[in-house]
């Protein structure tokens, strides 16, 4: 991931992040190396996720996502990039779809043979993660034919988060099936997926043994990743099936049922029916549609902030605030769509994710019985009803919509929000300032390290904002 901390809506002038050239040079001369792991900082901090809840405890209809879930939502999408990553770069997936540099042999003036290299290797690479989508949408709706009972390998975790994004979708499959209000009230299992996100390179999602083997019963391997990347242990059709994938300009459904289903116990799983067989596509935009907003959370990272908590609960408002604005519109005069910044679209996809509840909070909030979250509009439109929301927003609220959400000006506000909620002293701005520069340097170094694979920094005394 390249290292941004930074809004992509902002320019690096306003952020005030430091170079990385300075962050290298502050990294090996002032600030201490930690001496042991219990010496790491906790970035985040685990109190954080302390209020996260059982899927199965009841929430009071009108609540809010909370900041634990938003910061699980966070964690969540950065595993969903690794992986793409991972499927992207893998030598091993190149294999298993039968998908190799040609190379050709020329020769040159004085008779001196050279190798040419092939330009479109990495164009016919990048087919990889569209077929592993279509992959995990397949096992996605394998699963959600079932009891939908235990947590979910990542890859079908990507395709239901992609799919109850988008709502008025999702409640027209929910209510064709027979027992569409369990769909509907189901929680997405953020304590969960918390407990089986792991913190190390690969992001790896860890369950118990009796999850895995509950999924792999019934929908092949856990890990996908893992399965397709064991080439040498295929069977000679299925390396076939998977190069007949990778060399086709429009894969077929036929053929995405022959690979998967060498990796299904045949006796217990059956061919998808055609009515999902046709919900493929649709399902696969959905998860790429996502990418971008994936993309901008891993750029300007507030999962590893100085300000985190206090930037998820500044969110929670003003996502709450956007809600509102629906209230006062009428969908009969004015068209135009109301768009929100990045800050209260993560809340936003938060609350998505508990159909049940986000039909209550329309109702509590917005006073509609939904609010249509419509990831599918055209750049043109995106902008001319973010300016139209901005205004409607200011007039309402007085507050500025499209702020600056950058590490340096969410610690700025988190601060200064402490001090006014301590004792409403005069404030001293200098010693503010000093101490934001001096939390945002230490975060984006402790960052740093992490990814360059150099010891953590020793922890400091001191609360997170």
């Amino acid at each position: 991931m390249a290292l941004a901390f930074r809004s992509p809506n902002h320019h690096d002038s306003r952020s005030g992040a430091a170079s990385r050239e300075d962050l290298l040079k502050a990294l090996e001369t002032k600030y201490p190396a930690s001496k042991s792991t219990d010496d790491e900082p906790a970035i985040p901090t685990p109190d954080i996720f302390v209020s996260l809840v059982d899927k199965d405890n009841a929430k009071n209809e009108a609540q809010m996502p909370s900041i634990a879930e938003c910061a699980v939502h966070l964690r969540m999408l950065e595993a969903f990039l690794v992986l793409k990553q991972k499927v992207a770069t893998s030598n091993a997936l190149d294999r298993a779809f039968g998908i190799a540099p040609k190379d050709t042999l020329t020769t040159i003036r004085g008779g001196k043979r050279c190798r040419k290299t092939d330009a479109t290797f990495k164009e016919r690479r990048k087919v990889k993660w569209n077929l592993f989508v279509r992959m995990a949408v397949w096992r996605f709706l394998g699963w959600w034919k079932g009891a939908v009972k235990t947590l979910p390998p990542l890859d079908v975790l990507m395709v239901w988060h992609a799919f109850l994004l988008n709502h008025s979708a999702y409640n027209e499959f929910c209510m064709a099936s027979v027992d569409a209000s369990r769909r509907l009230a189901k929680e997405f299992p953020w304590k969960e997926i918390h407990s089986a996100l792991q913190d190390d390179k690969e992001r790896s999602f860890n369950v118990s043994s009796d999850v895995e083997s509950t999924f792999s019963d019934h929908h092949g391997p856990f890990d996908l990743f893992k399965a397709l990347s064991d080439h040498d242990s295929h069977a000679k059709m299925l390396k076939d099936a998977l190069a007949k994938l990778a060399s086709s300009l429009e894969p077929q459904n036929d053929d995405l049922a022959s690979a998967m289903l060498h990796f299904q116990d045949l006796a217990k799983i059956q061919r998808l029916p055609v009515s999902d067989q046709n919900r493929i596509q649709t399902l696969t935009e959905m998860v790429q549609r996502q990418e971008k907003f994936v993309v901008n959370m891993a750029n300007i990272l507030w999962l590893r902030s100085p300000a985190l908590a206090g930037t998820l609960e500044r969110a929670i408002v003003r996502y709450s605030r956007f809600l509102a604005l629906f209230e006062d519109r009428d969908l009969e005069t004015n068209k135009m769509p109301l768009i929100p910044t990045l800050d209260i679209d993560l809340v936003w996809h938060t609350h998505l994710c508990s159909p049940a509840l986000y039909l209550a909070g329309c109702k509590h909030f917005a006073g509609r019985h939904s609010v249509n979250h419509d990831d599918t509009l055209e750049q043109a439109l995106l902008n001319d009803g973010f300016v139209s929301t901005a205004k409607m927003y200011e007039i309402k609220f007085r507050e500025e919509y499209d702020a600056c959400l950058c590490w340096p000006c969410e610690a700025l506000r988190s601060e200064l929000g402490s001090l006014k909620k301590a004792n409403g002293k005069p404030v001293d701005f200098a010693a503010v300032a000093k101490k934001v520069q001096e939390d945002v340097e230490y975060y984006q170094v402790v960052e740093l390290a992490r990814r360059t694979g150099k010891p953590l920094l020793a922890k400091r005394d001191g609360a997170v904002l």
